[in-house]
């Protein structure tokens, strides 16, 4: 539950928030429209795993009863946490709290989906 508030109240907020700062107009829409998804679908599982509030999730097959698939870990490691250290890299320098906690972001996004892929295995 904690992990998807994280990700409802800051991570997907982060997210949209370096999109603005995106000089590159694909990466600007590419993080705000990932931030925008990313807030989406875990409010989407916080509400039917953890709150109970809906009765079944609108993502079907992307939501287990831990609220997401083997592939979805996999993909987030190999794809989607690479990506964001090049959008990493292009965080202009004078923004560096936010290149910080971007950085702290994604090892911990590694982190938590190694753990949970390899501990679902």
């Amino acid at each position: 539950m904690y992990a998807r508030l994280y990700d409802v109240c800051f991570e997907g907020f982060l997210q949209i928030y370096i999109g603005t700062l995106m000089r590159d107009e694909y990466l600007r829409w590419f993080m705000i429209i990932v931030g925008t998804m990313n807030i989406i679908y875990n409010l989407n599982n916080l509400m039917y795993l953890d709150l109970g509030v809906i009765n079944r999730s609108y993502f079907g097959v992307l939501t287990t009863k831990n609220g997401k698939t083997q592939m979805h870990r996999l993909y987030n490691i190999l794809i989607m946490y690479p990506i964001f250290a090049y959008v990493y890299t292009q965080i202009p320098k004078e923004n560096a709290t936010i290149k910080a906690l971007f950085a702290l972001d994604i090892m911990v996004g590694i982190i938590y989906n190694a753990y949970y892929f390899l501990a679902y295995s």
